[in-house]
């Protein structure tokens, strides 16, 4: 199988698919200097990351071999599985490959902003010492939305530093609640409730902007946002409104609203807002999983059998 790496800027991921990949298949690597759509004559498979290529019905029509379009991770926001449905051509992903790395670096910003650590590195360069001071987790109330594989791994992490644990989702089963720990409520009473809000859904019609300036208005004025879902989940004004007016105390976001952003958008100058460059999934261990899982994939194409998982297994006959 002749597979396109797509993910330029990503070398890491390009390595890892470099060490499982086997000699019955042929990887070549995107040329950066011509589009996408020049380069998929022969392509049976795309592994791509939705950044800065996108897979859209263009690049699928320039694609006659195509036979698999997989994800490097979990999000497909980037992919048309419609146009590649259409063509009888199988979309894969890796779900939960990176719940572990993703919740981990929940925690981290969860830190960062709790122990005020931006202003703590800031003092100890300026000379100061012994300051800012900051709050401790243990005994805090943490709202989870979206109780997927990543919110599981966050609530029972949570549990683990004495917190307790609220979770909101309509599409869950109550016994997810119950396994770790967390207190089923609606989203209303968690806003209102929690010291920490984390955000662990995916954008869909339903979910994007579903914190705006309605929602953060609930929220304690003490309390913190986490954002290592998407961007479009939260109203970006509204967000900007609430760390400059106290409406909130701070933010920590791994995730924009357009990627990469505009480094002068002013909401990227806010001090109370810690931010990272979209690695919370991004670990050796995950790609290297992620990659196995690709490789393992093409295989089974190969021999005529769908991925696991295949996303649009119930649009291809």
């Amino acid at each position: 199988m002749n597979i396109l790496f797509c993910c330029h800027g990503f070398p890491d991921a390009l390595e890892a698919l470099k060490r499982h990949v086997s000699s019955q298949h042929a990887l070549t690597v995107k040329d950066t200097s011509r589009p996408l759509e020049e380069q998929t004559s022969d392509a049976e498979v795309l592994t791509c990351l939705g950044f800065p290529d996108r897979i859209t019905r263009k690049t699928v029509e320039c694609a006659p071999r195509l036979k698999l379009i997989h994800q490097f991770g979990v999000g497909l926001e980037a992919v048309d599985i419609e146009a590649a449905s259409g063509r009888g051509i199988y979309v894969a992903n890796t779900p939960g490959v990176n719940a572990v790395a993703v919740a981990e670096h929940t925690f981290l910003l969860m830190f960062s902003l709790v122990r005020n650590l931006p202003a703590a590195i800031d003092a100890l360069r300026s000379g100061k010492w012994g300051q800012p001071i900051g709050g401790e987790l243990y005994n805090k109330t943490l709202g989870i939305i979206g109780l997927g594989k990543i919110g599981v791994e966050v609530a029972k992490r949570a549990s683990a530093f004495g917190m307790k644990v609220l979770a909101y989702d309509l599409y869950i089963p109550e016994s997810v609640f119950t396994e770790v720990g967390a207190k089923q409520v609606d989203l209303e009473s968690l806003l209102r409730e929690s010291d920490i809000v984390s955000l662990h859904a995916p954008v869909t019609d339903e979910t994007r902007g579903m914190i705006g300036k309605k929602q953060l208005e609930l929220m304690k004025k003490t309390a913190y946002l986490i954002n290592t879902g998407r961007g479009p989940l939260i109203d970006k004004d509204a967000l900007h409104w609430a760390l400059t007016s106290g409406d909130i105390r701070a933010a920590g976001s791994d995730v924009f609203w357009v990627e990469p952003p505009d480094p002068a958008d002013p909401i990227l100058k806010l001090e109370n807002l810690v931010q990272t460059p979209h690695i919370a999934g991004v670990t050796y261990e995950a790609y290297d999983t992620i990659a196995r899982t690709i490789i393992q994939n093409t295989d089974r194409v190969a021999r005529g059998l769908r991925p696991e998982p295949c996303v649009n297994a119930s649009q291809i006959p």
